[in-house]
């Protein structure tokens, strides 16, 4: 089995405990031990430990925000009435914090989608640049 698919079950595994034990406790030992595991991971490629834990961090504070910025939008008759707004902000932090550690190259303190938009703003400009001048 390969590296990807352990790290996919992992996280997996922690969602769906999180899913499962959501109308009694929130997921607050499942996002913690989720942390560890990812700085864990990060340190086994990057041999840094301030590193990977500054990166572990980073993924997780913005797996957060972003999940605190997108979950209010679904709409609720969609969820099940024991989903709260913690829990799906937490399986985006999970998705995030997956993400993070399956990144084949070095990874980046920001999320892969940020660098994403940011090379594509920068195309975007100096694309526009070269057409003018």
């Amino acid at each position: 089995m390969d590296v990807m698919s352990k790290r996919f079950d992992f996280f997996g595994f922690i969602a769906g405990w999180s899913i499962a034990t959501s109308a009694e406790t929130g997921p607050t030992f499942q996002l913690a031990l989720a942390l560890v595991s990812c700085i864990y991971f990060l340190n086994d490629k990057m041999k840094n430990l301030g590193r990977a834990s500054a990166t572990g961090l980073g993924l997780f504070a913005s797996g957060w925000i972003v999940g605190s910025l997108v979950v209010p939008v679904i709409l609720t008759f969609i969820l099940l009435r024991t989903w709260c707004l913690e829990l799906l902000t937490s399986l985006v932090a999970y998705v995030f914090l997956f993400l993070g550690c399956i990144h084949r190259d070095r990874t980046i303190f920001l999320p892969l989608w940020i660098d994403c938009f940011k090379r594509n703003l920068l195309h975007f400009y100096y694309g526009r640049v070269s057409e003018v001048s």
